[in-house]
């Protein structure tokens, strides 16, 4: 998970007493904005600074917001207890990109994985007398996905971690289906899975600034 850290200076004192029982997902209501434009805004409404934990841009990019053991601004009543992700964008009247998406789930199974709940709300579930996050955010079909995936067994969870070939030959993939191959494994070659695609026919794999795919058929 990549994590765009950021080096905010805060208005005053952040209060460290989060414990996170939830994730609240927001949108940002501007279709562009960057982290510090809303850092700004938030400090202009008298707030520390930046009010959620996470910003993820349209490109999948995803910036810190406050730490996570900082306590909120983005929603009453759920401050102290949440972890927030907030999207770029206005989904009121546009709709999520693939890559986006696909980044906030990352982002969730993240932190769900870590702190061992499953609670995964909209701001205006908790409830809250608010549209956001937008009647476009595809608000179900990320929750479905994140929490589908929480039901891993220990074992895939070492699965995951390291995994062994089994094929003569393996190669990975920057896209699982036609795309160029960026290395070759032989049979017995150990490899770390960072990921899954939604179905796990395909592992996930790292390479610096490269993002490759192996068939998880050829791995064990």
């Amino acid at each position: 998970m990549n994590i765009i850290e950021t080096n905010f200076k805060w208005n005053g004192n952040l209060t460290y007493n989060n414990t996170p029982k939830m994730i609240v997902l927001h949108h940002a209501e501007a279709k562009q904005a960057e982290v510090t434009d809303i850092h700004d805004w938030h400090v202009s409404n008298g707030w520390c600074g930046i009010g959620y934990h996470y910003y993820v841009k349209k490109n999948g990019k995803i910036f810190r917001g406050r730490p996570e053991k900082a306590q909120g601004s983005h929603c009453l009543g759920v401050n102290r207890c949440s972890i927030s992700i907030s999207a770029e964008g206005d989904f009121m009247t546009e709709k999520m990109n693939e890559i986006q998406k696909q980044a906030i789930i990352n982002l969730c199974k993240d932190i769900c994985r870590r702190y061992g709940f499953k609670d995964i709300k909209g701001h205006k579930e908790v409830p809250y007398p608010t549209d956001c996050p937008g009647i476009n955010y595809p608000l179900r079909e990320i929750k479905k996905l994140v929490l589908n995936s929480n039901n891993a067994t220990e074992t895939q969870i070492k699965f995951r971690k390291e995994c062994v070939v089994t094929a003569s030959i393996l190669n990975c993939r920057v896209n699982p289906v036609n795309g160029d191959i960026i290395k070759t494994y032989k049979l017995n070659d150990k490899l770390t899975i960072v990921d899954f695609n939604s179905d796990k026919t395909w592992g996930k794999l790292s390479f610096g600034d490269s993002i490759g795919w192996v068939s998880m058929a050829y791995v064990k």
